[in-house]
């Protein structure tokens, strides 16, 4: 993911991944329990805030990679790290080490994403009423990761993300086709309850697959509706699921107010004015104290109405590094006098071509100001 310098921070985390040596034992194979691993030699220990996941050496891509370009808008970083926030809970960072799904093959993901059929598809878990490609059908693909017990390597859960389609492709009726229409298809939204019905019904029937190849450990899931290719605002999260250990069937769902909100915002609810007030007051702050052009947007992540992250970018042309600092200290001070504590902000500070400066202040903490050297 690109925006709003998100990407940058998946970079920044992948460069400070602790990782634990050694190599684990290839994944069972339908109906057998995942062998036992041997014990890892963890190199380091995880820092006071449990961002991040220690992993296993040496490093294995995931079984089932999505075909990532052909799938309609996700932020891939985005709901990858989202998963891992899910998992937290379930698969704490202290005593687990995570590593890309390594149970379920490309091809076997790939007829779950097939279209039902008793008997050419049994396993197929997309509806057969809808066009079957990525794009046009309910679920766009579905992404393993696994977590492992940090003292013995061992399997210890898997966490597994359905992506969702907003729209689905429905057969037109022949006269909205038309006479040789190339198109046959239109498109329809699916409906919150309709969006819900299919993440239970497919996280059931994965959960109880998961089993039955030898994973007696928790099963996290998350449902996570992908956006339009138009839109601005990434893709979310909207329920979460649990299959406890050794439970054989009936996962436990819980909704999750994931949502978005671009700033500066021309309309905004009720409910996000303050934010966007305060956003604003950010952003004239900046303008004041650095009157040459500069633009400043903004990305938030809500929890319903309370901010848990927020992301912006400041851009303009600079003449010097002491006014890059000058700069970058102000927007860290103001970013601690404004926004809530609570909050993961961080601000990009960049020129037309290249970033410049990093601003972070995590949760409960002081932000910190980085400046790049290039």
């Amino acid at each position: 993911m690109s925006r709003w310098g998100r990407g940058l921070r998946l970079a920044a985390a992948a460069a400070f991944f602790l990782l634990a040596a050694g190599c684990l034992p290839k994944a069972a194979t339908e109906g057998e329990a995942p062998p036992a691993a041997s014990p890892p030699e963890v190199t380091s220990t995880i820092p006071p805030e449990g961002v991040l996941y220690r992993m296993p050496l040496p490093y294995r891509p995931g079984q089932g990679q999505p075909p990532w370009e052909k799938v309609s808008r996700v932020d891939r970083a985005r709901f990858e790290l989202g998963l891992m926030a899910l998992s937290r809970k379930t698969f704490p960072p202290e005593t687990h080490l995570y590593e890309d799904g390594q149970l379920l093959s490309a091809e076997e993901i790939g007829d779950w994403l097939k279209p039902y059929d008793p008997e050419q598809n049994p396993v197929g878990l997309n509806d057969p009423a809808y066009r079957p490609s990525p794009s046009g059908n309910v679920f766009q693909f579905f992404w393993e990761q696994d977590y492992l017990d940090a003292q013995t390597g061992a399997l210890a859960g898997v966490t597994v993300g359905m992506v969702l389609n907003p729209t689905v492709d429905v057969p037109a009726e022949p006269q909205a086709a038309g006479q040789g229409a190339m198109n046959p298809w239109i498109a329809r939204p699916l409906k919150p309850e309709e969006l819900d019905r299919y993440a239970r019904d497919a996280g059931e029937k994965i959960a109880r697959r998961l089993r039955e190849k030898g994973v007696d450990g928790p099963i996290v899931l998350g449902a996570y509706l992908a956006s339009p290719r138009t839109a601005f605002e990434p893709g979310h999260f909207f329920l979460t699921g649990e299959l406890a250990k050794g439970a054989a069937g009936g996962v436990r769902y819980t909704p999750v107010s994931e949502r978005y909100l671009l700033l500066p915002a021309l309309q905004v609810s009720e409910a996000d004015k303050r934010l966007s007030l305060v956003f604003d007051e950010f952003k004239e702050a900046l303008e004041r104290a650095f009157p040459q052009f500069l633009s400043v947007v903004g990305l938030a992540r809500l929890d319903g109405d309370r901010l848990l992250e927020l992301d912006a970018t400041i851009t303009a042309s600079y003449r010097s590094q002491g006014q890059v600092m000058g700069l970058a200290e102000y927007a860290a001070t103001l970013v601690t006098d404004r926004f809530p504590p609570e909050a993961d902000v961080e601000v990009i500070v960049q020129s037309a071509s290249r970033p410049i400066a990093l601003i972070v202040r995590p949760p409960g903490k002081e932000a910190f100001v980085h400046l790049f050297r290039q």
